[in-house]
């Protein structure tokens, strides 16, 4: 019997469900672990994967994780960890999701990543320093890394309401241009 066997480093950071316009049932999943070897690929592919996200060099990606995206129709990323807006904007798309975004070991690349995305939901510095411990060597968040997290300011992402992960907090997503601020207050005090 073949046994399952997940990255190392493997969690889940979100999970919720949705229905989409024809009421299917839609996985809003994200991932965190580090880099996949073969002997993990049976395991991710019942994670009914969309996306994968690799925080590695592109000189760094195997031909076998290649492989195993082409032949599972998975979208793979190769993205710098700095572009964090950009890493973030797949994650909290429903049309990327499930997603699994890892670095080498799983820890503090992947991490920061994790942390960010956790400010982007409203989570307070303790609990982000908390998740982002469990998964060190050192179990540990360095200041520059806490300075880092406590510097993001998501505030100039554009997260499209319609592609809008449901376990974003509704301030996390974008207004639509036709409608001001102050019409969607006013039509949310006439609904009270």
């Amino acid at each position: 019997m073949l046994k399952l066997r997940p990255p190392f480093r493997f969690g889940i950071v979100c999970c919720s469900y949705s229905e989409d316009s024809q009421k299917q049932k839609q996985q809003e999943t994200v991932y965190r672990g580090a880099y996949p070897s073969l002997k993990n690929f049976r395991f991710l592919c019942r994670l009914g994967l969309k996306t994968i996200i690799s925080l590695v060099p592109p000189d760094k990606v195997t031909q076998d994780v290649v492989e195993f995206c082409e032949g599972n129709e998975i979208k793979h990323h190769v993205i710098n960890p700095g572009s964090i807006d950009e890493i973030l904007l797949i994650l909290t798309n429903t049309d990327s999701l499930p997603a699994y975004v890892h670095c080498v070991d799983g820890a503090n690349k992947t991490g920061m990543v994790i942390a960010c995305l956790r400010t982007l939901q409203h989570w307070n510095m303790s609990a982000i320093v908390s998740e982002f411990s469990r998964y060190t060597k050192k179990k540990i968040m360095e200041d520059e890394d806490k300075a880092f997290v406590s510097m993001y300011n998501p505030r100039n992402l554009e997260i499209p309401r319609e592609t809008a992960a449901s376990w974003l907090p509704a301030a996390a997503i974008e207004v639509p241009s036709s409608i001001s601020v102050e019409e969607d207050t006013s039509k949310i005090a006439e609904l009270q």
